[in-house]
């Protein structure tokens, strides 16, 4: 799992104005496109292998060959199929607002509350009157409630790609991958002094004319927004053989993780951008995954991994704590020549990375196949942690495998998060 502590407290600016919307976007659409040609934060046990992504996400005892390093590597020698050889390339990504931080924003353009706000401060100023003060009374209410309502908001990225070479055997099972995962956001941290400051400037303005004018400090608020991501990227090898009728598999792999963390401050929201070179800050270890699985013959198997056995710690260039520790799983399938269904259970609750929030899943999936031509996924993946956001991520998927080519498309999503993955393989 990977757990991203915040070790110090951002500080920042919104500069108020109508284009803020463009601005917060901004930041989010910049970090978006290095997500998804960099890779990244809380990387959860699956991956976008569209087959278990449409199942649920399980697959550490469902999983085939094609995607044994994903989930238990163990499964290259316990898998029930005739595959020799498997080539596939895969893609995900998932997205998530669950605070509707893209709904608050769009509010607070279409008020445009701040550059209201500053204008009627300067008209006041300029010519007081009955009118003058109530425009500033009433623009500081907007504005405060728009600010409330962006406060301690996020938005979620994933991005996922990789390639896996396998070739499956009881005896002696191997495959190579490489593999980049991508998770990160941008996050709003509106502070209660840039409120107080909102009220008291509000509070001046009065007609007949008071002592102390009001004043105009937007540009020097001390809100923020913030954007946090990591890239890991993997390659190794998995091998599995089979002892006493119990498959078992290790994952040697090297790893690299660049970490990402970017505080906008005053004038640098309206140039959002991410610079890569000033935000960076990479490591590379070497780390293992390991897994047991147990074919019973009579359609049912049982499956054990556990992923990252050596715990890791990294720090961002702002000071925050990256950890990668390890993450175990337990999975049961049962199988006939036209049905699979199967479920996992995450056996350890996984720490937020970024601005995500704690998870322990249990996945549960489905797969109806036609005469090894097409198939049809259903799954529900549930968050046993304690989340203020839905716990339930309802998923779908469809396979086509004729003459060895397989072509995999799923979707999973709520109403917090969407996500789809997508696999081309060839398997002989």
């Amino acid at each position: 799992m990977i757990c991203l502590r915040r070790e110090n407290q951002f500080s920042g600016t919104i500069q108020g104005d109508s284009s803020m919307k463009n601005k917060m976007l901004a930041a989010s659409i910049g970090l978006a496109g290095v997500l998804l040609t960099q890779q990244a934060l809380a990387v959860p046990f699956s991956s976008f292998d569209p087959r278990s992504f449409a199942m649920g996400g399980a697959g550490v005892a469902s999983g085939t060959s094609a995607n044994a390093v994903f989930f238990n590597p163990a499964l290259l020698a316990a898998a029930t199929q005739d595959d020799d050889f498997s080539f596939e390339l895969l893609a995900g990504a998932r997205a998530a607002d669950p605070d509707k931080m893209i709904d608050a924003v769009d509010d607070f353009d279409a008020n445009n509350s701040m550059q209201a706000f500053s204008d009627a401060i300067a008209n006041y100023n300029t010519l007081p009157s009955a009118a003058t003060a109530a425009a500033v009374q009433t623009s500081a209410a907007q504005l405060t409630t728009d600010l409330a309502n962006l406060s301690q908001k996020a938005v979620q990225l994933e991005a996922d790609g990789g390639l896996v070479v396998g070739v499956p055997s009881q005896n002696f099972g191997i495959s190579v991958y490489g593999n980049r995962w991508v998770v990160g956001g941008t996050y709003a941290d509106v502070t209660q002094s840039d409120l107080n400051d909102i009220t008291m400037q509000a509070s001046y303005a009065t007609f007949p004319v008071g002592g102390i004018p009001p004043t105009d400090n937007t540009a020097n608020y001390t809100s923020s927004v913030n954007a946090r991501f990591a890239s890991i990227t993997e390659a190794g090898v998995a091998l599995a053989t089979t002892f006493g009728g119990i498959a078992v598999g290790i994952t040697p792999k090297h790893v690299k993780v660049a970490t990402y963390d970017y505080t906008f401050v005053g004038d640098q929201i309206d140039t959002a951008t991410i610079d890569q070179s000033t935000g960076e800050k990479t490591d590379t270890n070497f780390n293992i995954d390991v897994g047991v699985a147990k074919d019973y013959a009579n359609g049912w198997k049982t499956g054990l991994a556990v992923k990252n056995v050596l715990s890791q710690e990294y720090t961002t260039i702002l000071g925050n704590k990256v950890t990668i520790d390890p993450m175990a799983r337990i999975g049961v399938m049962h199988e006939t020549s036209w049905s699979t269904i199967a479920l996992d259970v995450d056996l350890t609750e996984n720490d937020p990375g970024g601005f995500d929030t704690k998870s322990q899943y249990a996945a549960l999936g489905m797969e109806f196949d036609a005469f090894n031509t097409m198939q049809l996924r259903l799954g529900i993946r549930h968050n046993m942690s304690d989340t203020p956001y839905d716990p339930d991520v309802l998923s779908a998927g469809i396979g086509l495998s004729p003459f060895g080519i397989n072509i995999d498309i799923s979707a999973a999503g709520n109403q917090d998060e969407v996500g789809a993955a997508l696999q081309l393989g060839f398997r002989f």
